[in-house]
């Protein structure tokens, strides 16, 4: 993912960067259950995430560990 603007300018008039410029590495397993008309997945990942040196993301775009629940109907 490359550096993003909400578009807020700076005092110098360029855009400043409100979401820098990361890469992420995701790994995790599914879990899959159902039926063709209502089909449930359970999947539990972890992301890595790298960043520019001297960066401070923000918490939510930090290295996580998700869990989600998704119905396909």
């Amino acid at each position: 993912m490359s550096d993003h603007s909400k578009g807020t300018k700076d005092e110098s008039g360029n855009l400043k960067i409100d979401d820098p410029e990361r890469h992420r590495l995701t790994g995790g397993v599914t879990f899959s259950m159902g039926k063709k008309s209502l089909q449930a997945d359970i999947r539990f990942n972890y992301e890595q995430y790298f960043y520019n040196e001297g960066v401070t993301p923000a918490i939510s775009e930090q290295n996580k560990i998700v869990l989600e629940f998704v119905a396909h109907f």
